[in-house]
């Protein structure tokens, strides 16, 4: 409560459009229920502070390509949703 302000442009990684370059700002906590997710994240450098750029997002398979730390990484919509991202 009372930081409706500071977060009110972060949103869903699977909601960014292609191109946009973000930086992620939070791992949603319900993701602390799957530790081989935040395994993955942590080990993909998924983590908050970092800058990324969305490459590609398919729709049809819910998959999106990320590249972060000079490497593109494939991930699912039901993953990304756990990632909230500033636009930058």
């Amino acid at each position: 409560p009372g930081f409706e302000s500071y977060v009110e442009n972060w949103a869903p990684l699977n909601e960014i459009q292609i191109g946009q370059k973000v930086i992620i700002r939070r791992i949603h906590e319900t993701a602390e229920d799957n530790p081989e997710l935040l395994g993955f994240f942590e080990s993909n450098k998924l983590m908050p502070g970092a800058e990324a750029q969305l490459v590609e997002k398919l729709d049809f398979n819910q998959t999106l390509t990320l590249e972060i730390d000079q490497k593109q990484l494939l991930l699912g919509f039901s993953a990304a949703r756990f990632i909230y991202v500033e636009i930058c």
